[in-house]
């Protein structure tokens, strides 16, 4: 006798689309975290707002890995991890900077005024 079994897993198990859609996703994030380092915005600040934006990403339902993957960068003779982001995850990281540095109170200052000519407030 004979039994077939269905599943309902439709996953993608081809690795050339698993790959090429890896390659699409990692195109579109043009950010590194580590830029706000030449902004003067200290590496502890910078850990701290990039661990604050995954977490509201994730708390919110997204895909963390869209929008943030670890990356190692070499600055200056040392080798560090470091992220590349989307859009999205760049402007959350710039939300969740703490406002010691010269560079955060400008861009804090900055998204009021926009928000502020946006909202007529």
């Amino acid at each position: 006798m004979k039994i077939t079994v269905y599943q309902n897993d439709y996953g993608y198990r081809s690795n050339g689309l698993r790959d090429f859609l890896d390659v699409l996703i990692g195109s579109r994030m043009k950010y590194l975290a580590s830029d706000l380092l030449y902004e003067g915005v200290p590496k502890e600040d910078i850990v701290q707002a990039v661990k604050d934006a995954m977490a509201v990403m994730d708390g919110s339902g997204m895909d963390v890995k869209e929008h943030f993957r670890p990356v190692y960068t070499q600055l200056k003779g040392t080798l560090f991890k470091d992220f590349k982001m989307s859009q999205k995850g760049w402007f959350l990281v710039l939300l969740n900077l703490p406002p010691e540095s010269a560079f955060s109170k400008r861009m804090q200052l900055h998204i009021s005024d926009f928000l502020e000519d946006r909202l007529n407030l």
